[in-house]
């Protein structure tokens, strides 16, 4: 990348596959240099989404632990934080995944070559916590729909009634804040280096303030709404082995293009001097109204701590990967991984290389 255009553009780690394109966050460094060839895999902490999102964006591979089963740094409040990793292929994921675990369960590397039974899996079309997708997810899921069908499976539109996902959005938004603002106060680990207030950035700087000014009301609510989440979403497993999602409600985005607007960080920081609880409720609503709109359905399955994976079978016609979200019963990562194998024999995806490549031989 020359002088001259770095300096023309917003900052920002760039996607392997258009420059000009997000690599999804938040692990988007580890995807970048993943899906360039730098590296075979690297880490990612998921949240949100943050190991699958990147995954979708970059043409990778992205699982997302059960809740307990690796090692986690971080996401104290709500245990939606799961540490795992970004890779080319099934095999690499499922490896790292049998070291760095933390239960002496049967390994995964093997699963990763044996075909799944047939499967009973369940599509998910609405909006979950967005307002709809691009085509081009549409597409990415037909198509992964008509690959599985075409393996065995049987593959139908389903998803589980009764769910407010108003209610989960304002929820996540609530558990989000709450992390930050124990990362930066009690969690603080250099707490005689507090930060100022110029030193933050301003989204942060409202999710701090949410979190002073509401979390101690409200974060007992937005719990039971995650535990009626996670209730339904169990009773739904019952009937299928799988759930079936777009990972992201359209391909990888410009540089740029969610940054907040001027009005907005403005918006940040009169909120954050007024701290007055019934102007910021009211703005932590609407925040978490369109929040989700481009990952309205990954931080579902960290709020009911189920395994999930972005699964690399779609590219747009102008050469954007878009992934597809695979969704499991709670600790059953076998079966994620079996069906994973399935799909990377069926539809194989690690020797498609991107525009800017290492060129390292593999």
């Amino acid at each position: 990348m020359t002088t001259e255009f770095a300096a023309s553009q917003p900052r920002g780690t760039r996607n392997p596959w258009n420059l000009d394109r997000t690599p999804g966050g938040s692990s988007g460094g580890s995807a970048a240099l993943c899906a360039a060839g730098v590296v075979p895999l690297a880490h990612g902490n998921d949240m949100g989404g943050s190991i699958r999102i990147p995954a979708s964006c970059t043409g990778l591979f992205g699982l997302k632990p059960s809740r307990g089963r690796a090692p986690t740094v971080g996401g104290v409040i709500g245990s939606a934080n799961v540490d795992h990793a970004l890779s080319r292929s099934v095999r690499d994921s499922a490896a790292f995944l049998d070291v760095v675990r933390s239960d002496d369960g049967p390994r995964f590397l093997g699963e990763t070559e044996r075909d799944p039974a047939p499967l009973r899996i369940a599509v998910m079309r609405g909006p979950g916590l967005g307002h709809g997708v691009s085509a081009e997810s549409r597409a990415a899921l037909d198509h992964a729909v008509a690959l599985c069908a075409s393996l065995g499976h049987t593959v139908v539109d389903a998803e589980p009634d009764g769910i407010d996902y108003a209610a989960v959005s304002y929820a996540l938004l609530l558990i989000f804040a709450s992390n930050i603002g124990w990362h930066l106060g009690s969690g603080n680990p250099t707490p005689e280096r507090r930060l100022r207030r110029g030193e933050i950035e301003p989204a942060t700087l409202a999710m701090l303030t949410i979190a002073q000014v509401l979390a101690l009301d409200e974060l007992t609510g937005a719990v039971v709404t995650q535990r009626k989440l996670q209730a339904a979403f169990d009773a739904f497993m019952e009937r299928y082995d799988m759930i079936l999602t777009p990972t992201l409600a359209a391909p990888p985005v410009r540089i740029g293009e969610l940054a907040l607007t001027r009005g907005e960080i403005v918006q940040c920081e009169i909120l954050a001097r007024l701290r007055m609880p019934a102007l910021i409720r009211k703005a932590a609503r609407d925040i978490s109204a369109p929040m989700f709109d481009w990952l309205p359905y990954t931080p579902i399955f960290n709020l009911t701590g189920a395994p999930a994976m972005s699964v690399p079978l779609y590219w747009s016609a102008d050469g954007l990967p878009v992934g597809v979200q695979f969704a499991g019963r709670t600790n059953d990562e076998a079966t994620l991984f079996r069906l994973a194998g399935q799909l990377e024999r069926a539809a194989p995806w690690r020797d498609r290389r991107p525009p800017v490549w290492s060129g390292a031989d593999e």
